[in-house]
């Protein structure tokens, strides 16, 4: 009976490594984008390089790929991309991930690895020369940043693959795997052989997760909204100021002091608007500006595109077609920073909520 390679449930990736280089390497701090580690058999295995090839030529590399493709050197197929594709593979691999490279051998031969296949930056234009079209090396550039930073960790005793239950006789088992913030493993794909590298296993995960990311901003940005025009239609009601001529507090410094108070805890501010309708109107204004504010950092942050009637929606990737819909505007953002001001915003809807909620219109003025 055949058993299908597995990561060990318990675990864990080690917190720190040394790169060939010999720079340390932290590991959960790279584990705030996605840290995908690509394990590669052994030095000696022809195949499991083609895998890093591949994603250069699928939107890893900043400069543009060939359009004669990308040839198969085990198959003879050529590989070719849509323009839609490769911008989005583009965010993909360059904005939300980040790539570790493990391998037994010395560093001497992960480096030549590394060289040959243009993970050091200087690969250009070669899968053209390799068709018959015209091909040039230049030197590494700021553009192919994402490649040059990606660690290249030499595993000579296996220990690494060991304690991820991967090592087998002379090497480890080619596997893609996404290492979390708290270095738990989470396997993307084991196995690799001609014709199948895992590039395609690798992006169809990480389409599922922005997807999921985008899909979600969607109710939240329509709540948001809906929010907002409450909030505006609640502070022009009670639109009421007479501080200046009682306490000479112009309404520009209680605004300025509500600025501090928290909208993610908003006891403080709910109990001062309660305390008059001029502050009332404030505290009001106050919420409203935050979550104007949440509201406009998150447009910023996700794909959007104009209806024919003119309103703006989020327009999150179609997973099938493996790219955005005709007339997106792609936001070239880091997956975790998008993910990062929607859940502030949530926070920012909360807060607003219960400000609306708890400070009702009071029966007199002060």
């Amino acid at each position: 009976m055949i058993l299908r390679p597995r990561v060990s449930e318990q675990a864990r990736f080690p917190p720190t490594l040394q790169t060939i280089a010999g720079d340390l390497v932290d590991i959960p701090s790279l584990a705030s984008h996605h840290l995908i580690t690509i394990t590669l058999k052994a030095p000696w295995c022809p195949v499991c390089p083609e895998l890093l090839s591949r994603l250069l030529f699928l939107g890893l590399s900043a400069r543009p790929s060939p359009e004669a493709g990308h040839l198969d050197p085990f198959t003879g197929e050529v590989l070719s991309i849509s323009p839609g594709q490769r911008e989005l593979n583009s965010v993909l691999l360059r904005e939300d991930t980040r790539f570790l490279v493990i391998c037994p051998g010395t560093p001497a031969a992960l480096a030549k690895i590394r060289a040959d296949v243009g993970w050091d930056g200087s690969r250009r234009g070669q899968e053209g020369a390799e068709l018959g079209g015209e091909g040039e090396r230049a030197d590494a550039t700021e553009e192919d940043e994402c490649v040059v930073r990606a660690p290249f960790v030499n595993d000579p005793g296996l220990t690494i693959a060991k304690s991820l239950g991967l090592a087998i006789p002379g090497g480890v088992w080619p596997s893609i795997l996404h290492i979390l913030p708290t270095l738990e493993v989470e396997t993307v794909e084991i196995g690799r052989s001609p014709g199948y590298y895992g590039d395609h296993a690798l992006l169809m995960y990480l389409r599922s997760l922005r997807a999921k990311v985008e899909k979600s901003a969607i109710p939240l940005l329509t709540v948001a909204q809906t929010l907002l025009t409450r909030l505006v239609s609640a502070s022009m009601s009670s639109y009421h100021y007479n501080f200046p001529a009682v306490d000479r507090l112009p309404v520009e410094l209680v605004e300025s002091i509500f600025s501090f108070l928290s909208i993610a805890e908003p006891k403080d501010l709910i109990q001062a608007g309660a305390t008059c309708r001029s502050w009332r109107f404030v505290a009001l204004k106050e919420a409203q500006r935050r979550l104007q504010e949440g509201v406009r950092r998150a447009w910023v942050v996700v794909p959007r595109r104009r209806k024919a009637g003119g309103e703006l929606v989020v327009s999150p990737l179609d997973e099938d077609a493996k790219e955005y819909p005709d007339g997106t505007e792609i936001a070239h953002v880091a997956l975790f920073r998008v993910k990062k001001l929607l859940n502030e915003l949530r926070v920012i809807v909360d807060g607003s909520t219960k400000v609306v909620d708890a400070l009702k219109p009071l029966q007199r003025s002060i």
